[in-house]
Order: C-alpha cells, then sequence, then structure tokens
C-alpha cells in the first residue's frame, strides 16, 4: 500500500470516529430523560480523552461501550461504563480472553472511572472501518 493510500484510509477512519462521536454527543445531548442526564458526562469526557476517542464508541441501555471497529457486531474487549444518576460502574463488556474479567467497579468518581476503563484496554487497539466478524488481514 502506497504512503497515499495509507493517508486516505487513516484519513477516512479519522472521519468515521469524528462521525460517530459527532453522533453520539448529539443524540444524548438532547435526551432529558435520566439516562441523557447520566450519559451526558461519560461521553463528554470519554470524547475528550485521547485513548477513549480513539475508539468507536456506542450505547447500550445506560452504558456507554467501545470498540475498536465502526460496524456491528462490534469489538467486545473494552471495559464499558454504566451511568447512574450517582454512580458509575465499569465493567467488562464480555471476557474475550482467557484472562480473568475485569471486576466491576463502583464509583462517584467519573475521572475515577475513566481512568479504569483506560486501564483495562485491550493491548491491541488498531481499529478499523467494517465489523468484529471482519477484522483487517
Amino acid at each position: 500500500m502506497s504512503s497515499a493510500t495509507l493517508f486516505a484510509v487513516n484519513e477516512t477512519l479519522e472521519e468515521a470516529l469524528l462521525a460517530e462521536w459527532t453522533a453520539l454527543r448529539s443524540l444524548w445531548g438532547g435526551d432529558d430523560s435520566w439516562v441523557g442526564d447520566a450519559l451526558r458526562p461519560v461521553i463528554e469526557s470519554a470524547f475528550i480523552t485521547p485513548e477513549l476517542r480513539a475508539l468507536f464508541p456506542f450505547t447500550s441501555h445506560n452504558s456507554l461501550c467501545f470498540s475498536r471497529c465502526s460496524y456491528y457486531p462490534f469489538t467486545l474487549d473494552s471495559p464499558c461504563i454504566a451511568a447512574w444518576p450517582d454512580e458509575y460502574i465499569v465493567q467488562a463488556l464480555r471476557a474475550a480472553t482467557d484472562e480473568p474479567p475485569l471486576e466491576p467497579v463502583h464509583t462517584t468518581d467519573l475521572d475515577l472511572a475513566i481512568t479504569t476503563v483506560i486501564d483495562n484496554l485491550p493491548p491491541n487497539r488498531a481499529t478499523w472501518l467494517g465489523d468484529a466478524d471482519h477484522p483487517p488481514d
């Protein structure tokens, strides 16, 4: 692959990441339910955190989750943050390795929740356009 082609692929990937984050921020920015109120600060904090902004975000119920791929089915190897009115719970989305799963971390400190997610991200954080069933070679 030429450097011009690689640049175009990386540019497209960066555009896709930004588009997903923008759409998620817009969606939950106007939600005045308890879920929206709980998720908004989590989404905004994750967005300004480079390690998390480099992953594709998605929500499931009241949880902010992270994927290395852009489309469903998503990768399930990154922790997620369940947002409640007065608490954050960092938990494994699903054990994707033989490693023991992350024990849920309950906290009222959003910074601690974000740091816990970062500390438990998989070593391979390569992102791609596509789904988990079709990773790049």
